[in-house]
């Protein structure tokens, strides 16, 4: 026999929840953006399968977040000894970006994009020639 969720269980949730942002809660949780606007605006009625279902999908996108998190922070790690090691130049031209921004990617002053740490991925897996 399962029980529903206390009130403090509830709360926990709706705080879960509130960290991600709506369209992709909405989109993870294939549930309708009134539901979840419902919780930001903290209106009630809402079962508690759709909350634990919420839940869930908030857990999901919270651990993709961590897992590329991850990944970004060993991708900028390699780009710093790489840098060491060929020169700041000759990395930026291996990836095809600018030094300027490449440096500021590596001193942790600007986030990497997207395509910067699918090419560095690529270039990771290559063999030294």
């Amino acid at each position: 026999m399962t029980y529903p969720p206390s009130s403090f269980d509830r709360e926990r949730m709706v705080e879960l929840i509130k960290s991600v942002g709506k369209r992709e809660l909405a989109r993870e949780a294939k549930i309708a953006m009134r539901a979840i606007s419902a919780i930001y605006d903290g209106r009630e009625g809402l079962s508690d399968a759709q909350l634990q279902r919420m839940a869930d999908a908030t857990e999901r996108i919270e651990k993709r977040c961590q897992e590329h998190q991850k990944k970004a922070e060993a991708t900028i790690t390699w780009l710093k000894s790489q840098s060491e090691e060929i020169g700041l130049v000759a990395l930026a031209s291996s990836l095809r970006v600018d030094a300027a921004n490449l440096a500021k990617v590596i001193s942790e002053k600007r986030a990497p994009s997207k395509a910067l740490l699918a090419d560095a991925a690529k270039l990771m897996k290559a063999p030294n020639t």
